[in-house]
């Protein structure tokens, strides 16, 4: 299973994302809290076929859960 560090690396890494997306900051914070549902589309699309939205809910299912721990 992907974690939320990998599928940011497949998209290109954390500076690649926030500039495509408009973000600042937020993507650092995406590790414990999950990828927010409005911003998976293109997350797919910077992944260039690499990611599925199974694999994006998967990883936030395990970042939201170790949160709560």
């Amino acid at each position: 299973m992907a974690t939320i560090t990998e599928i940011i690396n497949t998209c290109g890494g954390p500076k690649a994302v926030a500039d495509a997306l408009g973000l600042k900051d937020g993507v650092r914070k995406w590790a414990q809290i999950g990828i927010p549902d409005r911003h998976w589309a293109k997350l797919i699309d910077m992944s260039k076929g690499k990611l599925k939205p199974a694999t994006i809910f998967a990883a936030n299912q395990q970042a939201r859960s170790s949160e709560a721990a």
